[in-house]
């Protein structure tokens, strides 16, 4: 648990989190299998960007 909240740390303080333009989860995650289901988002595309 201490390593993923050390990495989940590192990323926020390291990386700039941005969604492409015209994400299709704009007005709200999408799932990838069911409206109704617990699981991943279908096509969660994500950029980083080094900070400076």
């Amino acid at each position: 648990m201490y390593e993923m909240r050390t990495l989940a740390s590192t990323l926020l303080r390291e990386y700039e989190w941005t969604l492409p333009k015209d994400p299709i989860h704009a007005d709200g995650i999408k799932n990838a299998f069911s409206p109704f289901a617990l699981t991943l988002p279908r096509d969660l595309d994500i950029i980083f960007r080094k900070r400076v």
